[in-house]
């Protein structure tokens, strides 16, 4: 039996390749970061662990494997401390971000000027080696803040190198722009250093920063890194409505990643997902049982109270403490919408993955769908409904619970199909009733579009 470990680096797999005997591949004689172990890689799982668990298994024909680990992430609210450098880290951050975009338009000017001229790649190893070449006296933050800026400069001059190759879906991303305390949001990226979960699971450890007090238990997260079922990759300390957030990434081994580790409640029923509007969602399924959820619709329903905070707001004096106490009650208005809106998408999802063995859902066109309705209206109840934040938390929970996930094809007229006769159906543009132009009876478009979803492999 042959296995291939894929490691992130040349070096990890140098190291891999030095502790298990094992070969390491080669490409036109090159070594890569992949190497070749003989017989079960359980003997070798310790030896490469020790290295990294961001490795990738393949078998003798290439075939992806599991490799026993799985990335997540967890986020939580902490005080704010009286005393502390965390906005010192987040101008850190602005300020190497700013510098590395003032090197890299240096460097295309110059370019310009001389054809000749070598100039600094666009990677966050040549960035970093250039800032410690360069700069002078800093504060006395940790480094990581500034590693955190070049690394947010590197990625956002990709997407616009992709868009602007044609080779990046969405919309089109322009050059990058100077951060300002004012646009930019302040935060800042530890991937190295002092970060612990404490064991009174009510403090998170910083490098440079010190402990920060949880204001919910870390008991999920902590007990898993104490038992060595989990590894911290990187913490993230953000602001948000004026509050501060630790988002935290592991690595957690597969047999723990799912909440429930159970089986779903109907293994061989097959599912048709339909989202909407009116109903957040409905669902169809093969025993002709139907299941709609409701569409809570946080942003309506405290949208009078948000006009009237921001009237208030407009009304104070900036920077005077009715204009704080004005722009918090507004805040705090925006981070309700933001937590229900969430949890819906989170209560569904976990409900269909622990019932369904296998799920079918639609692939909207979000942008297109705002544009072809272009009231004001319509678009602010599309993105209070949150629909293009469903699939990506039913995806990976389905993943792990090991439920098959079905997209249906984008162009496919769930709702304008008479799911009986096979007719089409027509009405207004948002009716909720719509009548077959063949049987003439009325069905509810929402009822329909599931039972299509749910038949699309037949109906196609």
């Amino acid at each position: 039996m042959l296995v291939i470990v894929a490691m992130r680096t040349k070096a990890q797999a140098q190291r891999v390749a030095e502790l298990t005997g094992g070969k390491l591949v080669l490409k036109d004689n090159q070594p890569t970061c992949k190497v070749s172990l003989s017989g079960d890689f359980e003997q070798y799982r310790e030896d490469v662990e020790s290295v990294s668990v961001l490795f990738k298994l393949y078998d003798k024909a290439g075939k992806p494997v599991p490799s026993g680990w799985t990335l997540t992430g967890a986020t939580f609210e902490v005080e704010w401390p009286k005393e502390s450098p965390i906005n010192s880290h987040f101008g850190a951050r602005r300020f190497a971000y700013n510098w590395a975009l003032v090197t890299v338009k240096s460097d295309m000017d110059a370019k310009k000027k001389d054809e000749n001229y070598v100039s600094t790649q666009w990677t966050l190893a040549a960035l970093r080696k250039r800032w410690n070449q360069e700069k002078d006296v800093v504060a006395p933050n940790s480094k990581e803040c500034y590693a955190s800026g070049i690394a947010d400069l590197v990625q956002a001059l990709s997407n616009w190198s992709q868009s602007k190759k044609g080779e990046r879906k969405g919309k089109r991303v322009g050059f990058p722009k100077f951060a300002s305390k004012r646009r930019d949001p302040g935060r800042v990226r530890f991937t190295t250093g002092a970060m612990r979960f404490e064991d009174d699971r009510r403090t998170i450890v910083l490098p440079n920063i010190g402990a920060l007090g949880s204001k919910e238990n870390t008991r999920w997260v902590q007990r898993h890194l104490a038992k060595n079922n989990a590894r911290l990759l990187n913490c993230t300390l953000s602001e948000r409505w004026g509050r501060l957030f630790i988002s935290c990434q592991l690595a957690i081994r597969d047999k723990l990643a799912s909440p429930t580790n159970q089986a779903p409640s109907k293994p061989i029923t097959r599912a048709g997902v339909d989202l909407g509007l009116g109903s957040f969602v409905t669902v169809t399924d093969s025993n002709e049982d139907r299941i709609v959820f409701s569409n809570p619709a946080p942003l309506r329903a405290s949208m009078a109270e948000l006009k009237r905070t921001q009237k208030q707001l407009s009304r104070r004096i900036p920077r005077s403490h009715g204009y704080e106490r004005a722009k918090t009650k507004l805040n705090r208005l925006y981070r309700k919408s933001t937590s229900m809106r969430r949890e819906n998408v989170h209560q569904v999802t976990r409900c269909l993955v622990d019932t369904y063995g296998e799920i079918k859902i639609e692939d909207l066109n979000i942008a297109a769908m705002k544009q072809s309705m272009r009231r004001r209206a319509f678009r602010r109840s599309l993105a209070d409904a949150g629909l293009g934040a469903f699939g990506p938390p039913l995806a990976y929970k389905a993943k792990r619970a090991k439920v098959k996930v079905v997209v249906v094809d984008r162009y496919f007229p769930s709702s304008q199909i008479h799911h009986n006769c096979t007719g089409k159906l027509t009405g207004a543009k948002l009716a909720t009733r719509l009548t077959c132009d063949t049987c003439h009876v009325e069905v509810d478009r929402d009822e329909n579009a599931s039972f299509n979803i749910r038949d699309w492999s037949d109906i196609s």
